[in-house]
């Protein structure tokens, strides 16, 4: 029940086993972890002697089975000359293992039981679940586990993998989505990784490695051997099977997975370019026909303030549909038709707030004025200072949003919780100059208490200065401008010599 809130504010009761019973640690048990007043599910968190942490969930009337790893390692860790490698690995993870040497025991085993698997690779992260119907779950984990423990890496899906790899990028050239954040990514400072293309094609992952008499599938087994490691995996098990029984599963099929007692990435250059981030204004054109203004901020990232999330009272103000706020008053002027705001961790450290106008026709012709306008919003909220009522209502909002949250699909909360788990462990970055290096001596490890885990979206704590703090980063003389409009190029208003293309994507802009 909700009211197991209170619970958060007992001590964790940590049990601890020797090897010669059981090698994990309970960080925190269902009696202890605060849940919604609809969430029947019983929850544990326990960590292996290897390091692996492991989230598991009993839900009673489940019908399917889920469960997901997530790794700390995504497409930041490619190597230089290797982009898309982290994203190649985890296509090709999946062919065999020593235990299951055929390349498609494990997809053959899900079909046939009514499941099915997905994974997906991010900037930090690479993450991989599966679906079953619940009496096939074990031999499902059995199979999924020997990936991590020992994969073969089939040299005959090496080709067809990267095919795949190729395809899936092509699919993203059509989207403006991908374009936009690619050109992002590409217009920052290149001695970040951010700075990289995460997808690979068959170009930098075929034809380039085969000029420079580069074996892919030898440097993919590097890349593995060098990054995965069990200490930086979280794991992610739902079933009606009970939460013993799941706890000894993990225990028997992921206990094996090596343990390199390797440390979560951290990157001290600034990935914002400073010749990029002051007043640069970048024109771009679109496939479709949209128009959007975008205001991109450097700020340092806020993990230490879990339980202030300063980042959401700002968002929350700038996009605002009542009357006084931005969007409000653009409307009214007839130029805009909507309006989002937010922060995105880039890597410890280092954060963006983001601020996306959709633009009339009549907007784009005075996108300076709302620019103008939005720096004037800033003003006035630096003028009034943070408020203690709009953060009660800020409270009151997440409070009741996370005690009336309904049940999500099995597969998607196995993934979800999965990357989550990381949380629980983060690096402690000094708030700073997102445009400077950062002095890695000033860094520090810190923990959140594992009994807090479904709570983490609560606002919990009011510091006025932190978002006075947070808010000066805000301002005129950091950040840069992306107006994306087709009619900026029509009938010749650029001149053809002035437009410039992206790397990956082939974006046009000036």
């Amino acid at each position: 029940m909700f009211s197991k809130l209170a619970s958060r504010l007992l001590p964790i009761h940590v049990r601890r086993y020797t090897h010669m019973t059981a090698p994990y640690t309970i960080l925190a048990d269902d009696a202890a972890i605060p849940k919604p007043d609809l969430d029947d599910r019983h929850y544990r968190i326990i960590q292996l002697q290897n390091g692996l942490k492991a989230i598991l969930i009993n839900d009673p009337d489940s019908d399917k089975s889920a469960a997901a790893l997530d790794v700390n390692v995504g497409s930041y860790n490619d190597p230089k000359d290797l982009p898309g490698l982290a994203h190649f690995c985890e296509h090709l993870l999946f062919l065999g293992t020593e235990k299951y040497p055929k390349e498609n025991d494990y997809n053959v085993y899900l079909s046939t039981n009514s499941g099915y698997s997905n994974a997906f690779t991010s900037s930090l992260h690479t993450n991989y679940y599966f679906e079953i119907k619940n009496d096939a779950l074990h031999g499902a984990l059995d199979r999924f586990s020997q990936f991590f423990i020992k994969p073969l890496f089939s040299p005959s899906g090496k080709d067809r993998e990267i095919n795949a790899v190729d395809s899936e990028n092509k699919k993203n050239l059509q989207s403006d989505l991908w374009r936009l954040y690619q050109l992002s990514k590409s217009s920052t400072s290149d001695a970040h990784p951010h700075n990289g293309f995460s997808t690979g094609n068959k170009v930098t992952l075929g034809e380039l490695p085969l000029q420079k008499h580069v074996d892919v599938r030898e440097e993919l087994i590097k890349f593995h051997s060098e990054n995965y490691s069990s200490n930086i995996m979280c794991l992610s098990i739902l079933s009606n099977e009970s939460l013993e029984t799941l706890t000894d599963w993990t225990v028997e099929m992921f206990s094996s997975i090596e343990n390199k007692s390797l440390k979560p990435p951290i990157y001290t250059n600034s990935p914002f370019n400073s010749a990029n981030y002051i007043n640069q204004l970048y024109k771009v054109k679109p496939i479709k026909n949209m128009r959007s203004l975008q205001l991109s901020f450097p700020i340092p990232s806020t993990d230490q303030f879990w339980e202030y999330i300063p980042n959401n009272y700002i968002s929350h103000l700038i996009g605002h549909e009542s009357e006084g706020s931005l969007l409000y008053n653009f409307k009214e002027k007839g130029w805009a038709n909507g309006l989002s705001s937010g922060a995105s961790k880039i890597s410890p450290g280092y954060s963006e707030f983001n601020i996306n106008v959709e633009l009339t026709l009549e907007g784009l012709n005075h996108y300076r004025e709302i620019i103008e306008d939005v720096f004037r919003y800033f003003q006035m909220l630096r003028d009034n200072g943070p408020q203690k009522w709009i953060f009660d209502e800020l409270h009151k909002e997440s409070l009741n949003a996370f005690k009336f949250k309904q049940k999500s699909a099995v597969a998607s909360t196995v993934s979800r919780f999965a990357g989550k788990l990381h949380d629980l462990s983060f690096y402690n970055v000094p708030m700073h100059d997102p445009l400077r290096t950062l002095d890695i001596n000033t860094v520090t490890v810190d923990h959140i208490p594992p009994n807090e885990f479904l709570t983490l979206s609560i606002t919990k704590k009011f510091d006025p200065q932190l978002i006075s703090d947070l808010l000066d980063y805000l301002n005129p003389s950091t950040f840069r401008i992306f107006l994306i409009s087709n009619e900026i190029f029509a009938n010749g208003t650029v001149d053809d010599s002035e437009i410039q293309r992206e790397k990956w994507y082939n974006t046009e802009y000036v």
